[in-house]
């Protein structure tokens, strides 16, 4: 059998890149037997996000010059380390239309595509911005693709703001859902619309994201390597919005942590010949901290796979209008929901905040064993969805 894998890969940080790597592996994993490759599709929205990023400009006027940044080597690094341990189907041409690329996709004669995992069937870009791909009905949603089965893995609409707009997206979208054969969806937001198109119960279920599915502790260097930690306890920050992140930063500083800007971790300089280390590195600074305060999901996951640290989640409430987060999902479905705190950019309440700093009702090794039995559900839901009778065999 033959399954093709449309997944972010293109997207450069870390927990897309991850992201990929699992369920790659994932799919290796339950079709040992099958050729499994990811479809090597960047879209062009994509694309002209990354052209942005890739060059700064440096002097002025008549001396000024574009220079390659630190973008483009991570995009390098991160590309190949990927090419290196998962199998690719040709490069497809930047641009295709939906309908030219999903004719590339049937010519490639795949038994089953998996579209997944991550926020790939978003109705309204990722916060009103389409950076994966124009908004829907788009790639991801394999519009008009017959032949190949059809299956989500782990997939999430995240960010749903609700409203009439994208309900009617919703509906509009709804053949192109129902012609999904399975969907195992990441989040309860993502079950909820997927019933009110009409989804079939019984053709769907949860599945955690695939890096808590797959281990990736071994991707960690075990070399020896002088500690980033300062004489006081390290603590991560990682959120989008600039004024949160300063104000939930000055909390944490206020309580003795020396602070890290975690939407641009550190790392060692990107080595182009050695990719690994590029996402080992950034997982060995995970694994440092004895703090982390974050809005990422993929970001909250890195924390608790690696490393033994205190994590508090953030959801900013002027982005997500309703407290539908995927991190809220997470968070909840892991026992820790009371260290989610929502708040707008003005920043959390100080006391909360200090007091989830200061505490928490969890040890590694409960949450080692309570990730463990995510993990043995999810493992469930694929084996009760993917391997019975009527779903795709190796």
């Amino acid at each position: 059998m033959r399954i093709g894998l449309l997944t972010y890969h293109h997207v450069v940080n870390i927990g897309s890149v991850l992201q990929t790597y699992c369920s790659y592996n994932l799919l290796t994993r339950l079709y040992p037997q099958s050729q499994v490759e990811v479809i090597d599709h960047v879209p062009a929205v994509s694309e002209s996000f990354k052209a942005r990023q890739r060059r700064t400009t440096k002097g002025s006027g008549l001396f000024a010059k574009q220079v390659e940044n630190e973008f483009i080597r991570s995009e390098r690094a991160y590309d190949r380390f990927l090419r290196e341990r998962c199998a690719f189907g040709p490069s497809l041409p930047v641009g295709l239309g939906v309908d030219e690329l999903m004719q590339r996709i049937q010519a490639s004669s795949y038994d089953m595509v998996v579209v997944g995992s991550d926020t790939v069937f978003q109705l309204d870009g990722y916060f009103g911005e389409p950076i994966a791909d124009a908004l829907p009905p788009n790639a991801y949603y394999l519009p008009g693709l017959s032949g190949p089965r059809k299956v989500g893995l782990a997939v999430s609409f995240d960010p749903y703001v609700g409203g009439s707009e994208e309900r009617g997206r919703s509906g509009a979208l709804r053949p192109h859902l129902l012609a999904f054969d399975r969907i195992l969806y990441r989040d309860a937001t993502a079950e909820g619309l997927l019933r009110e198109v009409g989804y079939a119960p019984e053709h769907m279920a949860h599945v955690p994201d695939p890096t808590i599915l797959m281990d990736i502790t071994h991707l960690v260097p075990v070399s020896s390597r002088p500690s980033l930690k300062e004489q006081r306890p390290l603590a991560g920050v990682a959120v989008a919005d600039p004024k949160l992140y300063e104000r939930v930063a000055a909390i944490v500083a206020g309580q003795g942590f020396e602070v890290i800007d975690y939407m641009h971790p550190p790392g060692a300089e990107v080595d182009l010949d050695n990719p690994a280390a590029v996402v080992g590195n950034a997982l060995r600074g995970y694994q440092q901290l004895d703090l982390m305060v974050t809005d990422r999901f993929h970001g909250s996951i890195l924390t608790l796979q690696v490393s033994a640290a205190n994590l508090v989640g953030i959801e900013n409430e002027d982005r997500y209008l309703l407290p539908n987060s995927k991190l809220r999902d997470l968070f909840e479905r892991l026992g820790i929901g009371d260290h989610l705190i929502r708040c707008g950019s003005d920043g959390p309440d100080t006391v909360l905040l200090e007091r989830l700093v200061a505490t928490r009702s969890w040890t590694r090794a409960e949450m080692m064993r309570r990730m463990a039995a995510l993990r043995a559900s999810g493992f469930a839901s694929i084996a009760a969805l993917l391997d019975s009778s009527d779903g795709p065999s190796a």
